[in-house]
C-alpha cells in the first residue's frame, strides 16, 4: 500500500512541476516541434531504442501535456474531437499543428501526431500557456448565467417543477443533437 501512495505522490509532484514549467516556458512545445519533425507520430508507450533517454523522459510527460490541454479546454468550453476508442485536441504553435490525444483500449496510451494542416479549431499553445480565457468563453459564461437565472425564476417565481424544467431542457438538447446529426 505504501508503494502505491508513494507512486501517486511522485506522479502528482511530476505533474505539478510539468504544469509549472508549461506555464512559464516553451521548452516542451519547442521539443515537441523538434521531435515530431523527425518522428511525426509517437505514443506514451513508445519503445524505440533509437530514442534518447532525454527524449524518452519528455515522451513520459505527454500524459501531463494532454491533461493540461484538457483542463484548459474544459475551462473554455472546448470539447475534444471524438474518434474510435479515444479523443484528441488539435493544438498549434507557430503554424505547426498537432493532435494530442488518448486512445482507450485494454490499456490506454497518449499520443501526439504532427499534422500537415492546422485545423481551424486548433487551440493556440500561447493561450494554453497563459491560461487566458477565450472571448467566446466569456460570452458562454454570460449566456449560461442568463439561463441559470431564468431557470431559477421559473422555479421560484412561477412554481414550475424542477423535473419539468430538467425534462424540457434535456428534450431540447436531444432534439438539437438529432437535428445536427441529420444535417
Amino acid at each position: 500500500m505504501k508503494d502505491v501512495v508513494e507512486r501517486i505522490f511522485e506522479r502528482n509532484q511530476k505533474k505539478k512541476m510539468f504544469f509549472e514549467t508549461l506555464l512559464y516556458s516553451t521548452d516542451y512545445i519547442d521539443w515537441l516541434g523538434d521531435f515530431t519533425h523527425h518522428m511525426s507520430s509517437f505514443t506514451s508507450d513508445c519503445e524505440d531504442e533509437s530514442i534518447s533517454l532525454e527524449d524518452q523522459r519528455k515522451i513520459e510527460n505527454l500524459e501531463f501535456f494532454f491533461e493540461a490541454i484538457q483542463e484548459y479546454a474544459s475551462e473554455n468550453y472546448i470539447y475534444p474531437h471524438l474518434i474510435d476508442n479515444g479523443e484528441y485536441y488539435a493544438i498549434q504553435y507557430h503554424g505547426v499543428g498537432y493532435h494530442v490525444g488518448i486512445d482507450y483500449g485494454q490499456g490506454s496510451y497518449f499520443y501526439c501526431t504532427r499534422v500537415s494542416k492546422v485545423e481551424e479549431d486548433a487551440l493556440e499553445f500561447k493561450h494554453l500557456m497563459s491560461s487566458v480565457k477565450l472571448p467566446q468563453t466569456l460570452l458562454f459564461e454570460c449566456k449560461l448565467e442568463e439561463l441559470q437565472n431564468m431557470i431559477c425564476r421559473m422555479h421560484e417565481e412561477d412554481s414550475v417543477p424542477l423535473e419539468a424544467i430538467r425534462f424540457s431542457v434535456e428534450d431540447t438538447i436531444q432534439k438539437m443533437k438529432n437535428k445536427k446529426k441529420n444535417s
